[in-house]
Formats: structure tokens, C-alpha cells, sequence
């Protein structure tokens, strides 16, 4: 069946006997709403199958499934997706509102109230061919982010929810094909931690090198970078003071050593930084990076000589925030 943007699915529930450790949005068929976006439409099929499309770009469209369940886990992998972003979380439904209105607890790799980034590069950015995930715990006091099938740790922790229950939601800018999944039982929260290889994952910044040879002093908090590989392609994900994003086409690949061609400029945001972090995001902003290699020691170069930044790993430590607001 297909759904325009205020139909649903039925709802209805199988005979099971529950554990204290049961899901119980398992065996359902969930009742998916939209918020009302213009041209904007889903269609569910057989069991786990959701296609969305997101209507015009600039404008999230948000899919909520009603629950009274205060424990729960719900999540989807990615089977194709389209323009910018998608990002999963629970919100209460009188906050479910049209576009950026909603307000929730959401993550895409950072944490988000649905209309502005909360926790920048908190984790892991999400793409195709990957799996997302929410628990939802105690009607919403704390709410845990996973992804393939992995906690990444508590994203949320209000401790209050002022007796709001918060529901499954989906937030998109653009068109995907979903595979909605819930396991039978629920996942352990506590937070799983891989040792990382190759250039991907998250790094922090240790040395700057100005065009003249000399390096930037370093602030008390390090500038962080979020490095993810898309076929021939990286995505790369800074924060200084602002947010800098930027993509760059592999040319050649020698192992732990690539000849890169950035694609476009980085983008940064508009907020004026303090001095010291100025200087720092106006090189990475202008540093046309040709080389991105590992050295001996571990470290991760990113450079366009004479000018290079150098990253040493950056184990997550992820802290919840105590409000969305």
C-alpha cells in the first residue's frame, strides 16, 4: 500500500509472552504519521520495508510511530539514500510538528533537537549500507544511540521527561529506502569500544603548520576531526569553533597514503570563533589538501605542502546531554 503524508500503517500486535529484556515494538506493525510536508510521501511494504520520499530539499520531513511502551528499541538500515541527511530519535508527540518545528532527541552523527546540532561529530556520521538504532529507556529519561548493532552510549539523559512519552521518529532531507528493524529483545547499553585501524574514525588535532613553517599554537580543547570513506570518495567532519565540512576524491590510493582532490571548498559556519581557533579553522579552511597519509607513530596527515595539519586518535568518550531544548 502506498501512504501520503497523513496516512499510516495498521497497528496491530502478535501474542507474546514478554521478558523483562523483551522489545516491545517486536511483532508489531507500526503506525507511521507524517508531519504534514508538502510533496512529501512513504510507502511501507510486506513487513520491514519503508521507502520515503522526502519532497522539496532544505525542508526535514519527520515520521513518527505512536507507542505508549516506555522501554523500547527501534532501528533501520540504510538501503539507499539521496540529498543530505537522515537521522533517528524518539520525540513526544505534541512536539511533532511540521519540518525543523519538531523538536526530539535525534542523532546522525551528531545529536540533535531536529532543527540545530547540539553535540557536533558526537559519533559516527551514517551512510548507506548501515544500520542505526534508539533505545528508548524509562519513557524517555535516557535514550541510547547504536549503530550497527553497537552502542555508542547514552546520547540523552534528562533524568525528568515532565510525563511526555517519546515515540520513534525519522527526520530526513531527501528520498530512502529503509529496512526497519526490531529485534526481539532489547540491546545492552553499555558502550562498545573498537580498535580503530586506517584513516577512518574520529581523530583530534596536535599540530598545525602554517604556509611559512610555523605552527599554530594549540587551544586547551583540541579540534576534532570525523574522517569517513564513501567508495572513492572521504567525508571529512571538523570541529574547531565552527563546523567544517568538506568531501575529497580519492585519485590514487597507496595503502596508508592517499592522493586526494578536495571537492569544492570546506564549508564552515558563520559564528565569529575566539582568536587562536580563528587561525586554526582559516588553514584548514584553506589548506586544498593533496596528501592524506598515516605516519609511523600512528598519527594522520592532512596536507598540501608546505601547510599540513597532524591528528593523533581520539577515543570516544561520549557525554549525554541533559536537554534537547
Amino acid at each position: 500500500e502506498v501512504y501520503d503524508i497523513q496516512g499510516s500503517t495498521s497497528y496491530t500486535r502478535t501474542n507474546i509472552i514478554m521478558s523483562s529484556n523483551s522489545n516491545p515494538l517486536h511483532g508489531i506493525s507500526l503506525n507511521w504519521i507524517g508531519d504534514g510536508k508538502p510533496g512529501a510521501s512513504f510507502e511501507a511494504s510486506g513487513e520491514n520495508e519503508l521507502a520515503i520520499t522526502g519532497g522539496k530539499a532544505g525542508t526535514p520531513f519527520n515520521l513518527r510511530v505512536d507507542t505508549s511502551e516506555l522501554n523500547y528499541y527501534f532501528g533501520f538500515s540504510i538501503q539507499s539514500i539521496t540529498r543530505v541527511s537522515i537521522s533517528i530519535g524518539a520525540v513526544a508527540s505534541s512536539e511533532f510538528l511540521g519540518g525543523w518545528k519538531t523538536k526530539g532527541m535525534f542523532y546522525n552523527g551528531n545529536l540533535t533537537n531536529g532543527s540545530a546540532a547540539k553535540a557536533v561529530n558526537w559519533g559516527p556520521h551514517i551512510k548507506a549500507g548501515e544500520s542505526v538504532g534508539v533505545r528508548v529507556i524509562d519513557g524517555g529519561k535516557e535514550v541510547v544511540f547504536y549503530k550497527n548493532g553497537k552502542s555508542l552510549g547514552t546520547g540523552f539523559s534528562l533524568g525528568d521527561t515532565n510525563d511526555k512519552i517519546y515515540c520513534p521518529c525519522i527526520h530526513i532531507d531527501g528520498d530512502a529506502k529503509l529496512t526497519i528493524e526490531i529485534p526481539a529483545e532489547l540491546p545492552p547499553t553499555d558502550l562498545y569500544t573498537e580498535e580503530l585501524t586506517g584513516i577512518e574514525g574520529p581523530w583530534k588535532l596536535v599540530e598545525a603548520i602554517t604556509e611559512s613553517g610555523g605552527s599554530l599554537p594549540m587551544p586547551a580543547r583540541s579540534p576534532t576531526l570525523d574522517l569517513s570513506r564513501e567508495g572513492g570518495a572521504l567525508k571529512l567532519a571538523i570541529k574547531v569553533g565552527n563546523p567544517i565540512n568538506g568531501g575529497a576524491k580519492i585519485v590514487q590510493d597507496n595503502g596508508n597514503s592517499l592522493t586526494v582532490e578536495m571537492m569544492g571548498h570546506m564549508m564552515s559556519g558563520r559564528m565569529m570563533s575566539p582568536p587562536g581557533l580563528r587561525e586554526i579553522e582559516s588553514l584548514i579552511c584553506g589548506l586544498g589538501a593533496d596528501t592524506i597519509s598515516l605516519t609511523e607513530d600512528g598519527k594522520l596527515t592532512v596536507s598540501k605542502e608546505p601547510k599540513k595539519t597532524v591528528w593523533e586518535r581520539n577515543p570516544r568518550n561520549p557525554e549525554p546531554l541533559t536537554d534537547y531544548k
